[in-house]
């Protein structure tokens, strides 16, 4: 055991709310690089795991947002959703459509007044399923999360257990003007055994 630490100013550094610079630039970087995207890190927002993250996007929704949910998604969306007033919608994963909704299940506005929009919230690759849309089927999520009155919460904490590594991101045309919202999570890929 040392006898003593030196504690300099950069030690007592207290990062900003949304997360250390330095980890936003790398996260940054790990997407522009892995994926061709082309965000800063204004772009990055860090919390303290997964739920916190989710629950602050879910707790911010307008009241005019209905959120569409599998029914056998991680039941901590459910918990999330009750605990913030979230009004949401079932969208059946069933034996049928083996528990892998088409992408326009999530977007189906059959029965919605013009005023309300959309957000799915599915993890990709699935929990507790382990579909994973990657290529076409997920470029036409990511168009449709980006049209007028829709949006997503695409929750990849489990990007780099589909082979060759997905993101929602790659696909995404204008961050900045849209209601997409893709979380990750280190807490999975980098304590996977094996890895």
């Amino acid at each position: 055991m040392p006898s003593s630490v030196d504690v300099t100013w950069q030690d007592r550094f207290y990062p900003k709310a949304w997360g250390h610079p330095l980890l936003r630039a790398a996260i940054v970087d790990y997407y522009n690089t892995n994926y061709g995207t082309n965000i800063v890190p204004e772009n990055v927002m860090i919390f303290a795991g997964g739920r916190p993250g989710i629950y602050t996007i879910l707790a911010f929704l307008k009241k005019y947002v209905q959120v569409r949910i599998g029914n056998v998604e991680w039941p901590a969306y459910l918990d999330i959703m009750t605990q913030t007033n979230t009004d949401w919608q079932v969208v059946p994963m069933t034996e049928e459509n083996n528990f892998h909704p088409a992408n326009s299940d999530y977007y189906d506005r059959k029965g919605l007044n013009a005023k309300t929009h959309l957000l799915p919230v599915i993890s990709n690759p699935s929990n507790p399923t382990g579909h994973t849309r990657s290529g076409e089927e997920l470029k036409e999520l990511m168009e449709m999360a980006e049209q007028s009155k829709n949006g997503i919460l695409l929750d990849e904490a489990y990007e780099w257990f589909h082979t060759g590594s997905v993101s929602g991101l790659e696909y995404v045309k204008d961050l900045e003007n849209s209601n997409v919202f893709i979380t990750g999570a280190c807490t999975k890929g980098l304590q996977c055994p094996g890895k």
